[in-house]
Protein backbone atom coordinates (compact mmCIF):
# COMPACT_ATOMS: atom_id res chain seq x y z
CA UNK A 1 0.00 0.00 0.00
CA UNK A 2 1.24 3.52 -0.72
CA UNK A 3 1.96 5.94 2.30
CA UNK A 4 -1.39 7.78 1.47
CA UNK A 5 -3.32 4.98 1.57
CA UNK A 6 -2.21 3.97 4.87
CA UNK A 7 -3.06 7.17 6.27
CA UNK A 8 -6.38 6.76 5.03
CA UNK A 9 -7.19 3.05 6.54
CA UNK A 10 -5.80 4.54 10.32
CA UNK A 11 -8.11 7.48 9.56
CA UNK A 12 -10.97 5.53 9.18
CA UNK A 13 -10.66 2.97 11.50
CA UNK A 14 -12.88 2.61 14.51
CA UNK A 15 -12.41 2.05 17.06
CA UNK A 16 -8.87 4.44 16.97
CA UNK A 17 -6.76 1.98 19.00
CA UNK A 18 -2.85 0.90 17.77
CA UNK A 19 0.43 -0.59 19.20
CA UNK A 20 3.15 2.01 20.31
CA UNK A 21 6.78 0.20 20.50
CA UNK A 22 9.27 2.13 22.11
CA UNK A 23 12.70 0.89 23.82
CA UNK A 24 12.15 0.82 27.56
CA UNK A 25 15.02 0.38 30.01
CA UNK A 26 16.61 -1.24 27.13
CA UNK A 27 14.02 -3.65 26.18
CA UNK A 28 11.12 -3.27 23.70
CA UNK A 29 7.80 -2.79 24.82
CA UNK A 30 4.32 -2.48 22.98
CA UNK A 31 1.30 -0.89 24.71
CA UNK A 32 -1.99 -0.02 23.39
CA UNK A 33 -3.15 3.91 22.86
CA UNK A 34 -6.12 5.44 21.47
CA UNK A 35 -5.36 7.68 18.92
CA UNK A 36 -6.13 10.17 16.22
CA UNK A 37 -4.41 11.14 12.54
CA UNK A 38 -3.92 15.18 12.53
CA UNK A 39 -1.81 16.69 10.02
CA UNK A 40 -0.45 13.47 8.17
CA UNK A 41 1.06 12.47 11.89
CA UNK A 42 -0.35 10.24 14.83
CA UNK A 43 -1.34 12.30 17.91
CA UNK A 44 -2.35 10.09 21.30
CA UNK A 45 -2.90 10.87 25.08
CA UNK A 46 -0.12 9.53 27.70
CA UNK A 47 0.52 10.19 31.02
CA UNK A 48 3.94 9.26 32.99
CA UNK A 49 5.64 6.34 31.35
CA UNK A 50 7.69 4.77 28.45
CA UNK A 51 5.71 6.05 26.07
CA UNK A 52 6.41 9.74 27.63
CA UNK A 53 9.78 8.91 28.20
CA UNK A 54 10.07 7.99 24.42
CA UNK A 55 8.90 11.58 23.32
CA UNK A 56 10.60 13.38 25.51
CA UNK A 57 13.97 11.95 24.19
CA UNK A 58 12.49 12.08 20.80
CA UNK A 59 13.27 8.44 20.65
CA UNK A 60 12.49 6.36 17.33
CA UNK A 61 9.27 4.61 17.75
CA UNK A 62 6.76 2.28 16.01
CA UNK A 63 3.51 2.46 15.79
CA UNK A 64 1.19 -0.38 14.55
CA UNK A 65 -2.57 -1.17 13.75
CA UNK A 66 -4.85 -4.07 12.14
CA UNK A 67 -7.59 -5.46 11.06
CA UNK A 68 -8.20 -9.18 10.73
CA UNK A 69 -11.06 -11.26 9.87
CA UNK A 70 -9.88 -14.78 10.81
CA UNK A 71 -13.33 -16.68 9.13
CA UNK A 72 -12.45 -15.56 5.24
CA UNK A 73 -8.40 -14.89 6.01
CA UNK A 74 -8.42 -11.31 5.45
CA UNK A 75 -7.14 -7.90 6.68
CA UNK A 76 -4.87 -5.44 6.60
CA UNK A 77 -1.85 -3.85 8.91
CA UNK A 78 -0.04 -0.39 8.91
CA UNK A 79 2.83 0.28 10.81
CA UNK A 80 4.35 3.89 11.09
CA UNK A 81 8.06 4.22 11.80
CA UNK A 82 9.35 7.70 13.02
CA UNK A 83 10.06 9.40 16.35
CA UNK A 84 8.09 10.57 19.25
CA UNK A 85 7.76 14.63 20.20
CA UNK A 86 6.03 15.89 22.91
CA UNK A 87 3.71 18.35 21.63
CA UNK A 88 3.76 21.32 24.19
CA UNK A 89 2.60 24.34 21.49
CA UNK A 90 -0.86 25.18 23.52
CA UNK A 91 -1.68 26.37 19.45
CA UNK A 92 -1.02 23.19 18.50
CA UNK A 93 -3.11 21.18 21.31
CA UNK A 94 -5.87 23.64 20.70
CA UNK A 95 -6.01 22.91 17.23
CA UNK A 96 -6.39 18.90 18.33
CA UNK A 97 -9.79 20.28 19.62
CA UNK A 98 -12.00 16.47 20.31
CA UNK A 99 -9.78 14.92 18.02
CA UNK A 100 -8.43 12.67 20.36
CA UNK A 101 -10.55 10.49 21.89
CA UNK A 102 -11.11 9.62 25.86
CA UNK A 103 -8.66 7.04 27.01
CA UNK A 104 -10.04 3.89 27.85
CA UNK A 105 -8.21 3.83 30.96
CA UNK A 106 -9.05 6.40 33.89
CA UNK A 107 -6.15 7.91 34.66
CA UNK A 108 -4.25 11.29 34.00
CA UNK A 109 -2.93 11.58 30.25
CA UNK A 110 -2.00 15.23 30.50
CA UNK A 111 0.99 14.83 27.82
CA UNK A 112 -0.07 15.00 24.06
CA UNK A 113 2.70 13.03 21.93
CA UNK A 114 2.97 13.13 17.83
CA UNK A 115 4.78 10.77 16.00
CA UNK A 116 6.02 12.47 13.22
CA UNK A 117 6.36 9.52 10.58
CA UNK A 118 9.89 8.41 8.61
CA UNK A 119 8.34 5.43 6.81
CA UNK A 120 4.84 3.88 7.02
CA UNK A 121 4.32 0.51 5.17
CA UNK A 122 1.25 -1.06 5.02
CA UNK A 123 -0.04 -4.50 3.92
CA UNK A 124 -3.01 -6.15 2.88
CA UNK A 125 -4.44 -9.81 3.08
CA UNK A 126 -6.96 -11.24 1.05
CA UNK A 127 -5.75 -14.98 0.57
CA UNK A 128 -8.97 -16.33 1.10
CA UNK A 129 -11.75 -16.52 -1.32
CA UNK A 130 -14.02 -18.29 0.99
CA UNK A 131 -15.03 -18.22 4.36
CA UNK A 132 -13.47 -20.83 6.53
CA UNK A 133 -15.45 -22.73 8.98
CA UNK A 134 -13.11 -23.94 11.50
CA UNK A 135 -12.41 -20.83 13.07
CA UNK A 136 -14.29 -19.46 15.91
CA UNK A 137 -16.56 -15.97 15.60
CA UNK A 138 -17.13 -14.20 18.72
CA UNK A 139 -20.11 -11.69 19.09
CA UNK A 140 -19.52 -10.02 22.62
CA UNK A 141 -22.75 -9.16 22.56
CA UNK A 142 -24.52 -12.33 22.41
CA UNK A 143 -22.16 -13.45 25.18
CA UNK A 144 -23.39 -13.91 28.70
CA UNK A 145 -22.64 -11.30 31.37
CA UNK A 146 -19.95 -12.30 34.17
CA UNK A 147 -21.29 -13.44 37.69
Amino acid sequence: MLPHECLQLLAARVPKVGRVGVIHDDRPDVLPVNYAIFDGAVVFRTGRGAKLTAAMEEAPVAFEVDAIDASWEEGWSVVVHGHAELLDSEDVISKLGDLLVRPWVPAERASHIRIVPERITGRSIEAGRHRRTDVPSWDLRAMPPRD
